[in-house]
């Protein structure tokens, strides 16, 4: 930009101070990540031991997904979704998509770290769409 407009903007540098300080994943979040809730029943016979014949379930989720490459800079996005997951106390997981692209994945479930997103979009509301869904 400032070469072809002749502008003299400085450089913009990653910001690596930590995400629990700044209100960077919600903006993230805005764009890549989703909510959800799984509703599971299971049915079962009822026995002597066994008082109940359904059994139910809730889970929470949260899940941010986020293509391996950036396709503008061809950089890779490992290492920041790594970050990410640590970031979560969550696994970082990988599929392909059906364009054939390598997808990176996030997803939060166990109640820690639920609780921990529900303090931190607490402290950094969500302003767009998704603060429905949360």
């Amino acid at each position: 930009m400032n070469t072809k407009y002749c502008l003299d903007t400085p450089e913009s540098f990653i910001d690596n101070s930590n995400l629990v300080s700044n209100s960077w994943l919600t903006g993230f979040n805005e764009s890549d990540g989703h909510f959800g809730i799984k509703y599971t029943e299971k049915k079962k016979d009822k026995s002597d031991t066994r008082k109940r014949s359904v059994s139910e379930s809730v889970t929470l989720k949260f899940i941010l997904n986020k293509r391996s490459f950036d396709k503008p800079t061809s950089s890779s996005m490992k290492h920041f979704m790594e970050s990410l997951a640590l970031f979560l106390s969550c696994n970082l997981t990988s599929y392909t998509d059906n364009r054939n692209s390598e997808i990176l994945c996030v997803s939060v479930s166990s109640l820690d770290s639920v609780k921990f997103l529900l303090n931190y979009f607490n402290e950094y509301p969500l302003i767009g769409d998704k603060l429905n869904d949360f």
